[in-house]
């Protein structure tokens, strides 16, 4: 039998396929494709396909974002407390990483350097609002996320039906009237369905639904199947609208936490299991650090120079290091602060 609970059982595992897919994606100087060893049976082209779409690795976080949020929001409704907790697991991190990219990139423009570190660049900065898009994306929905469910709540069906036609209606609408803001905002809106499809499993998990062996199976082969054929797709139609692409990544996302779920059950070597665990646990650390570290030193270390997959392979590592030192000082001035308050607390 699979048990959905699987999916929350394994979501660090599963945080750590979804960073190693975006790590890719970000690598963009990486192109798998013109190497001449993997020209066998296409598997260099296919390989690239796969990494031009580790876009949807952000899909994945949001989806198990969404079944995160439901469990905390389920065993405190308090929507203050909620919001805090999320805000604290989010905000120092986010804000130590913010705040040395401005100081490094933005330290003569009081502006930006403020919009950087309040993670409003996002929506106010058009040539470079998207390094910190996520963060900016993840704190909306979370002051959204009480709303949904409560919609979602009172009519699964007509709540989920309501929220995604009108993430649907404003991406259309931002793709009709003005290309510009869909090129920035069509990221978020666009994934508003894989944030609400976490809540759905959460409900799934909730009620401790299972299926039988040979459903998990026929799952992860329908999985495979649409995967195969979006890459069909994409190399047939390599200019595919940003439009489609965003929607069609969506069912993708859900077989591969799905498909991942199950074979991680199968997997009990601490070997392969370990490394992909501990990346999960310091997943939106090196989502942070990866993208500014890699395009911040690309082309400018000569001894990389003619080998894209060596300079990927050292970016991630360095990002690597300092993400878990970042979550480790994080975590430091996190326990400090809520030691004060809670003295401060006494006091009063």
């Amino acid at each position: 039998m699979y048990s959905f609970e699987s999916i929350n059982k394994h979501r660090y595992y599963l945080f750590g396929i979804a960073t190693f897919w975006i790590v890719m994606f970000h690598s963009a100087g990486v192109n798998f494709a013109s190497c001449d060893a993997l020209s066998v049976l296409n598997t260099g082209r296919i390989l690239e396909m796969i990494r031009r779409m580790g876009s949807c690795g952000v899909d994945i976080f949001l989806l198990l974002s969404g079944a995160g949020l439901f469990f905390s929001f389920t065993k405190d409704r308090n929507i203050r407390a909620f919001i805090k907790r999320r805000l604290i697991r989010i905000l120092p991190v986010s804000f130590i990483v913010a705040f040395v990219v401005a100081c490094l990139v933005d330290y003569s423009d009081a502006r930006r350097f403020l919009l950087k570190i309040t993670f409003l660049e996002y929506f106010f900065v058009k040539d470079d609002g998207l390094l910190f898009w996520f963060i900016s994306a993840i704190l909306l929905l979370y002051l959204l996320f009480p709303l949904f469910f409560k919609m979602i709540e009172k009519s699964k069906i007509t709540g989920t039906a309501v929220i995604v036609l009108v993430s649907v209606v404003i991406t259309g609408c931002l793709y009709i009237i003005n290309p510009e803001l869909f090129s920035r905002f069509a990221m978020l809106t666009a994934r508003v369905p894989a944030f609400i499809a976490g809540i759905i499993i959460g409900t799934v998990i909730q009620k401790e639904q299972k299926i039988t062996k040979a459903g998990s199976l026929i799952m992860c082969l329908i999985g495979l199947v649409y995967f195969i054929c979006l890459i069909a797709l994409f190399f047939s139609l390599p200019g595919i609208g940003e439009l489609i692409k965003f929607y069609l990544y969506l069912p993708l996302s859900v077989f591969t936490v799905f498909f991942f779920t199950t074979l991680r059950n199968y997997i009990s070597a601490p070997f392969l299991v370990s490394p992909v665990e501990y990346l999960g646990r310091h997943s939106l650390e090196v989502y942070l650090v990866h993208q500014s570290v890699y395009n911040g030193f690309y082309g400018k270390i000569s001894v990389f120079d003619g080998h894209p997959l060596i300079y990927a392979f050292a970016a991630f590592t360095v990002s690597f290091i300092l993400a878990v030192m970042v979550k480790k000082f994080a975590g430091i001035i996190v326990d400090k602060l809520s030691k004060r308050l809670s003295v401060s607390k006494q006091k009063i």
